[in-house]
């Protein structure tokens, strides 16, 4: 969880340079330089420098940027980033402004911001005419109005009466944002130990008998870091006292400004993106969540709350028509959905809330029938559109959300050029939990079109294997780093892999055991410590074995068989249809081919239409190929 302040962005204007903020570039600092920064900093005096620190909790008070820039450390402030002055000491950047304030302490808190080198670097030396003092002023006011939340609910029963000197001597607070953030940016292998330092520390504020904490504070707080925690947790047995937790937690969260902020944390759930619960059970918890939001909706005090509280809204509502069965209550709950995020923009225009409305859409969209593929191509576009859009380019969720956007919808190009846009702009922790989509896009995008090479699928496998090793080693990640092995090695996959299976495939516990076989070999005896199986959806996996059998040995047979045992989990899903079809296509054996193309289109909607298409043009361009008829076998 990084805290920002994306808000700020529609407050800017259009000349601030996001994109420019977001490179990952290193800025290399000379050596005069470093030591007359240095030497400015040893003017500051340490009760300035402990207030800065209260008021950012440590992060970079740039824009939306959100790195750490100061941590508490051993009883002290260990500055990572660096103090700029807004109005100058001496002559530089922005001094001809000075004239304009004449009544600014420029020693004081008021006319220093904590800033990440790069940022720094950014504002005083790069393009230091872009941004005037009234930009960065009020990116601090910005940042600190996020923080004053948090000390106002710590402090605001408080017998003592600290003024704002003496709150920012108590750094407890930042500091469990610090961890969070630092368990964030470190993958779930190494975060897992902060999460539980944050958690001691969560505990220390709520059992400290000097200072009487608000409730609804901790309980929030707790939430937080318990879905913080589950979202990297690979056991079915913790998911499932996880949500029992987080449900109890709710129940104690009443303050109507609390409660679309706990709704929104348990989301995590709804999502559901291991498959622990079955539909039923999320379904109910929507209904839960949605009665908890209409409580308080009357009580919203403020534009912003209100609008925001629609947003969380919407995205319950939505996520209950995803898991709805007939069309007809799916459509109601799209539209119900639609209208809150509407509603939202009309009050406050948002990127969080343009961004729900745009997958209110996309859900809609989905239910169209495969005659309505034009329609559906059409909305496909648009919302492509607004997703690339200036006011949702360089959003965080909406960096994530891109990728997998592109992905869903066959367009593997452009989820592997969103995907590493995404990288580029610092978004690499929210990628790698997620590091699945760069890997089936690449490989889809390579097995179309092999003229592009392996060096796409290469940069998949190499990125698929770091996530593994941080800790994002669920199911998702780990079968797509199988596929993108097995495309570069087909060697490998076949003698590591597919000799094991072919065997007997109704052995006992064969998958988890050879699954496990495999990641210990390759990723260490103390690798994935968790239940091998957590996340596995059965139908997807064995359809990714037909596939890569049928393309790395070309047994058509055998292939046939790992498709039947995905049918007997998935049903008459499309893509294992559409996997049959390939699997025929590259071995040409164009009869097979074509009747299951026939019953691919018969389970088909309109998402799949591009797909359905593509399945049609292979089959053509091989029917009319030297040497093989139409009526082939």
């Amino acid at each position: 969880m990084l805290i920002t302040n994306i808000a700020l962005y529609q407050k800017l204007p259009t000349a601030t340079p996001f994109r420019s903020a977001f490179r990952l570039n290193e800025i290399i600092l000379s050596s005069d330089m470093r030591v007359a920064r240095m030497a400015s900093r040893e003017k500051i005096r340490q009760s300035v420098r402990t207030s800065i620190f209260m008021r950012s909790i440590g992060r970079c008070e740039y824009g939306a940027c959100g790195e750490i820039a100061a941590r508490w450390s051993n009883g002290h402030i260990e500055m990572i980033g660096e103090l700029c002055h807004i109005l100058p000491v001496n002559e530089g950047s922005r001094s001809e402004f000075k004239a304009s304030f004449p009544h600014v302490d420029l020693d004081s808190e008021n006319n220093l911001m904590l800033l990440c080198r790069k940022h720094h670097h950014l504002i005083d030396q790069e393009k230091p005419s872009e941004y005037p003092p009234a930009i960065l002023f009020q990116m601090v006011i910005n940042k600190a109005r996020h923080v004053a939340r948090f000390v106002d609910d710590l402090f605001q029963s408080s017998p003592f009466r600290f003024d704002h000197h003496e709150l920012a001597q108590d750094v407890r607070v930042g500091r469990i944002y610090d961890l969070m953030n630092e368990a964030t940016l470190s993958g779930p292998k190494e975060g897992r130990s902060l999460l539980r330092q944050a958690e001691r520390v969560l505990g220390d504020i709520a059992l400290n008998p000097l200072v009487e904490t608000a409730v609804q504070w901790v309980e929030l707080a707790r939430l937080e870091l318990k879905t913080t925690s589950l979202e990297n947790d690979y056991s079915s047995s913790r998911w499932e006292k996880g949500l029992q937790a987080s449900i109890a937690i709710l129940k104690t969260i009443v303050d109507p400004r609390k409660v679309p902020v706990a709704v929104s944390l348990m989301l995590l759930f709804l999502r559901d993106e291991y498959g622990v619960f079955d539909a039923q059970k999320k379904l109910t918890l929507a209904k839960s969540l949605n009665d908890k939001l209409d409580s308080v909706s009357s009580s919203a005090d403020d534009r912003d709350a209100l609008a925001y509280s629609l947003i969380v809204k919407s995205s319950v509502v939505r996520w209950r028509g995803r898991l709805q069965r007939l069309q007809s209550h799916q459509e109601r709950s799209f539209s119900e959905a639609e209208r809150c995020a509407k509603r939202s923009l009309s009050l406050v225009r948002s990127s969080s809330a343009l961004l729900q409305s745009l997958l209110v859409e996309y859900s809609k969209a989905r239910l169209l029938p495969l005659r309505s593929v034009a329609e559906y191509d059409e909305r496909i576009a648009a919302i492509g559109q607004t997703l690339e859009s200036p006011e949702l380019l360089e959003y965080g969720a909406a960096a994530k959300y891109r990728p997998i956007f592109y992905r869903q919808t066959f367009q593997y190009i452009k989820s592997i050029d969103a995907f590493w846009t995404g990288i580029d702009f610092g978004f690499r922790p929210a990628l790698s939990r997620v590091a699945h989509v760069i890997g089936e896009a690449s490989t889809a995008a390579y097995s179309q079109d092999r003229s592009r090479g392996l060096t796409i699928v290469n940069d998949a496998l190499s990125f698929l294997s770091e996530a593994l090793r941080q800790g994002f080693d669920h199911a998702h990640n780990f079968k797509a780093w199988i596929a993108c092995r097995s495309i570069v090695d087909e060697k490998w996959f076949d003698i590591n892999l597919l000799s094991k299976f072919e065997t007997d495939l109704e052995a006992p516990n064969q998958l988890a055991n050879i699954l496990t076989d495999a990641r210990r070999r390759f990723f260490g005896q103390d690798a994935f410590g968790h239940d091998v199986l957590f996340g596995v959806d059965e139908a997807e996996f064995w359809t990714m074995l037909g596939t890569l059998t049928a393309r790395c040995r070309s047994d058509l047979d055998l292939a046939m068989r790992f498709f039947e045992r995905a049918s007997r989990y998935g049903g008459h899903r499309f893509p294992i249809h559409a996997a049959r079809v390939r699997a025929c296509l590259h071995v040409k054996r164009l009869e097979e081919a074509r009747a299951h193309l026939l019953r691919a289109r018969s389970v088909a909607s309109a998402r799949y239409g591009s797909a359905i298409a593509d399945l049609e043009a292979s089959l053509a361009r091989l029917e009319d190929s030297p040497g093989l008829s139409r009526s082939s076998a």
